[in-house]
């Protein structure tokens, strides 16, 4: 969770700064590169919202674990196994959404 939440703040550091480049180079660009790159920011802040999303969830499912089934060392244990049902189809929206959104940036430029 630590490692993700690192990542996820690199992440914002580089996404802020390539729109920051990018806006201040859009002047310059023609229409097709235009809307390659308005293609790139979109599909790189819909990447960070289900970073996001995936950094609630995980959030959630911690406090779920230590907060609400911590009693004992036991439920604590066990809570790590017996997950919600939430939880999981969250976690997977989450992940194969942003493998999608991944796969579909690094291809899309090879047709344009």
């Amino acid at each position: 969770m630590l490692l993700f939440t690192a990542l996820l703040f690199i992440y914002i550091v580089s996404k802020t700064s390539f729109i920051y480049v990018n806006e201040s180079a859009h002047v310059v660009q023609v229409t097709r590169k235009a809307s390659q790159s308005r293609f790139v920011v979109i599909m790189m802040t819909t990447l960070f919202a289900l970073g996001m999303f995936q950094l609630g969830v995980q959030w959630g499912l911690l406090k779920w674990q230590f907060v609400n089934s911590g009693q004992t060392k036991e439920t604590v244990f066990l809570s790590f196994y017996l997950i919600p049902t939430w939880s999981a189809v969250a976690n997977a929206f989450a992940l194969y959404g942003s493998f999608l959104l991944a796969d579909m940036l690094l291809v899309r430029p090879t047709y344009l």
